[in-house]
């Protein structure tokens, strides 16, 4: 038995990590006895990933208890130093990644700056005075047309939203448009970027972000505070680590306040009034989960459980949807603003393979409803539950309730925000320092034309255009296939290597690979796949981004994050989860100039797709909490108005 960190398989060599503790047959002696005498008991309270298994055999011959205790004292402060010493001075890497990261570490730039801002204050004000028609500068034109995306995605048949046809209509749409001709305009990136920046500005003055006190239920696991210590010393899934990037970087805020009492607060009213303050539920489930899991009595009754002997399921998970009811139920009773907003302008981070519906399974249903999720786990319909979520009234409870999976518990994407999905902060940087930057493109270089001549047809196809775009590698795949449950590394992994097995140019990883190997190949692919795994996302959706690698996504139903900033259509290939024996006559439809658009649109983007040490400009945190702003403050006022 051992302390799992479980990885949704994203990719690379940062994956799975397991810290393997001695067999139970070491832990009692090597006698083979199912239940440890009670002299040895005491024995099993030190048998932790720290300690070494070798000098507690020693001890345990030597008789000599005090002189023992001293030993494994001296080994674990040693031990402390050793890793103290690596992180600051004697790991030879340190020196490229202070290097990789020396504009990061000087800290956030992140500022409420005096611009034509979108003033969400003025226009609130002006329709208490009745007036329904307002002078809009360009941000309120640019929020108007944003804003028609967020709360108006389009549903497919069967009641579904539709994530391609939502970004593909409104992601390239300019923003600049009345929306009154009858062909919409399309703007580039860099138009987009210009109109984001002022919405950015706005956000920055005009969000106030409350942070409750942490309550009791939710202290054990108050994630650590983002630095490079915590970088450097991250494992598992990436996208576990942005909890912590959350919690740091909402505190970076220009308007960060904490709620000191508990009484009523006539600045929090103020800004309640005016539409423009958000408040951070303290919950932390992703540090949760992991904590529970290191908990004797959830691995006893894991065991059980695993042995058919009675025990409960999912035990982790179970108790850290309590812990989450528990912080809500704690500020709904102790302040006054959740009850007199019924829940709007709050939301919470949730980063593990279990999302939105899983850990607020058991929470007040008023907080499913009106509060925002921030969360990696952005599928509108879970076809693929990692796990049934019960609630248990005790421990030994035979008779659980199961929570069902449906609104408001599902994901909605008119309030919920799907965030990008890689904390690998370290290999951003590399990815910014490895694959340049593209030249800003002007109205003369955005042409759709395109001088190069058409790649032939036939078996020279590929080498031609791998030969054009300086790359080694036409597809690119690493992680499991073919193993685990029916959804991690199934059928559709199983389907998808077929497809592409007469094809030398694919690089198919059946497992891990080195960090060095997995970043070589994704600079020299052309298409890297991003097929679902337990859960439709992943975080090399991300790290392809990062390095121009065009990300082929089956994912059926997943909302991808920013979609209503950027039109992933025009920057990656998304295709049916039925189609994916199809995927290599997919590509192969494209041309060269669709090909290098594409990979100029993803590094014109990407740093909108990247965390830092530090809160910055434009960043994936700071686009979040644009939406976030966005989706509770800013577009149900302009619902309201009238141009």
């Amino acid at each position: 038995m051992g302390v799992h960190h479980h990885d949704q398989d994203g990719g690379g060599g940062d994956r799975v990590v397991r810290r393997q503790m001695p067999s139970d047959g070491a832990m009692d002696g090597g006698d083979g006895s199912d239940e440890a005498s009670p002299s040895k008991k005491k024995w099993l309270l030190f048998n932790r990933p720290l300690l070494s298994y070798v000098p507690i055999r020693l001890c345990r011959r030597c008789g000599r208890l005090p002189f023992c205790i001293a030993i494994l004292l001296l080994i674990l402060v040693s031990r402390a130093l050793l890793e103290e010493l690596w992180d600051t001075s004697l790991n030879p890497a340190l020196t490229e990644i202070y290097t990789l990261l020396e504009d990061d570490l000087m800290g956030s730039d992140v500022k409420c700056t005096d611009t034509d801002t979108l003033s969400v204050k003025s226009i609130v004000e002006k329709r208490r005075n009745g007036l329904q028609t307002v002078d809009e500068s360009g941000t309120v034109q640019a929020a108007r047309q944003v804003c028609e995306c967020l709360l108006r995605p389009l549903v497919k048949e069967g009641g579904v939203e539709d994530f391609q046809g939502t970004t593909r209509r409104y992601g390239a749409r300019d923003w600049s448009d009345d929306g009154q001709s009858a062909k919409v305009k399309v703007s580039s990136i860099a138009e987009r970027r210009q109109l984001l920046t002022g919405l950015l500005d706005s956000m920055h003055c005009e969000l106030h972000v409350y942070q409750y006190p942490i309550p009791p239920v939710s202290a054990a696991h108050q994630p650590e505070p983002l630095s490079l210590r915590k970088v450097l010393r991250a494992k598992g899934n990436s996208a576990y680590l942005l909890e912590s990037v959350f919690w740091s970087h909402t505190q970076q805020l220009p308007n960060f306040h904490t709620i000191s009492y508990h009484g009523g607060d006539p600045s929090v009213a103020s800004a309640i009034a005016s539409l423009t303050a958000a408040f951070a539920v303290p919950t932390f489930p992703t540090t949760a989960v992991f904590g529970h899991r290191s908990d004797l009595a959830v691995m006893w009754k894991s065991t059980l459980k695993k042995w058919n002997l009675g025990g409960m399921d999912n035990l982790d998970r179970w108790r850290t949807a309590e812990d989450v009811r528990g912080a809500v139920e704690s500020i709904r009773h102790e302040y006054p603003y959740f009850n007199e907003t019924e829940g709007r302008f709050h939301f919470w981070v949730v980063s593990q393979d279990g999302g939105k519906p899983e850990y607020s399974a058991f929470a007040d249903r008023t907080f499913n409803a009106n509060a925002s999720a921030l969360t990696c786990t952005s599928d509108v319909v879970d076809y693929h539950k990692m796990f049934n979520m019960r609630r248990y009234h005790h421990w030994d409870s035979n008779e659980p309730l199961t929570v069902p999976f449906e609104p408001p518990y599902s994901f909605n994407p008119r309030r919920d925000v799907a965030i990008s999905l890689s904390g690998n902060i370290i290999r951003a940087a590399r990815a910014r320092r490895d694959v340049p930057q593209p030249p800003p493109t002007t109205p003369s270089t955005s042409s759709t034309t395109d001088d190069t001549p058409p790649l032939p047809s036939g078996p020279s196809r590929i080498p031609a255009l791998l030969q054009a775009l300086n790359r080694g590698h036409l597809v690119f795949f690493a992680g499991k296939i073919g193993q685990g449950s029916p959804f991690r590394g199934g059928k559709l992994r199983v389907a998808l290597r077929d497809s592409l097995q007469d094809t030398p140019e694919a690089l198919i990883v059946e497992g891990r690979m080195s960090r060095g190997d997995y970043e070589r190949a994704l600079r020299e692919s052309v298409f890297c796949l991003c097929p679902r795994g337990s859960r439709g996302w992943s975080p090399r959706l991300m790290e392809a981004v990062w390095y121009g690698c065009i990300p082929v996504v089956l994912a059926d139903d997943y909302w991808m994050p920013q979609g209503c900033f950027w039109d992933w259509t025009a920057l990656a290939v998304l295709i049916p989860e039925s189609d994916a024996l199809k995927t290599k006559e997919r590509l192969m439809e494209l041309s060269l100039a669709d090909v290098r658009a594409r990979q100029r649109g993803l590094l014109q983007v990407r740093h909108h797709f990247m965390y830092h040490v530090n809160l910055q400009r434009g960043d994936a945190t700071d686009m979040a909490f644009l939406e976030l702003w966005l989706k509770q403050n800013v577009c149900p006022v302009l619902a309201g108005i009238t141009q």
